[in-house]
């Protein structure tokens, strides 16, 4: 069995993204989440895999009740929307300090509405994400849409993946250049 806690601001699609996986639907309001949770069976690597999805709130306001489940997570999946730079810039504002004040373990991000990513000015680039994974430490990146279901299957796996079998995902690799030694006379 693999808990995954998923984490982000408020609206940024995750319980949209977890009903569209688990329900196989797609619903079109916001659905404020204080906590909730999903279950479903996916098959990796030929195995049956129970996996249990826990949705939490945003706000702040529920900080303490988020951070009970903390201690009950395998794996934590920071999710931010793609056409919203500030969900992206809270991944290190918010999301990581929080995770690692209460937890050590792996966790991925996630790039949700990747059917909105039409104009890359006012879209976070997959690159940036990337990139960003790297030199946060994440296990894996993902992009999705819960809308058009793509990259939803790819998600739930390689969340499971890095748990069940973390060797059998690429390594991500930043793309920034080692700083030159500079000599100063």
């Amino acid at each position: 069995m693999v808990k995954a806690l998923f984490l982000g601001d408020a609206a940024v699609g995750k319980t949209t993204v977890l009903i569209a996986y688990v329900q196989g639907e797609f619903i079109t309001e916001h659905i404020p989440t204080v906590f909730d949770n999903y279950t479903a069976n996916i098959v990796v690597e030929k195995a049956t895999v129970p996996l249990v999805l826990w949705d939490t709130a945003g706000h702040e306001e529920f900080n303490n009740l988020r951070r009970l489940q903390y201690p009950k997570a395998d794996i934590f999946v920071i999710m931010y929307c793609i056409n919203d730079k500030n969900s992206f810039y809270n991944i290190t504002k918010t999301w990581i300090n929080e995770l690692a004040k209460y937890s050590d373990k792996p966790f991925m991000i996630v790039g949700n509405k990747s059917d909105l990513r039409t104009d890359e000015d006012d879209c976070v680039s997959q690159e940036e994400a990337l990139e960003l994974a790297a030199n946060l430490g994440a296990s894996a990146y993902a992009e999705c849409s819960a809308k058009t279901r793509e990259g939803l299957e790819d998600l739930f796996e390689t969340c499971v993946r890095v748990i069940t079998h973390p060797k059998s995902l690429p390594k991500l690799k930043s793309k920034k250049k080692e700083k030159e030694g500079c000599t100063v006379q």
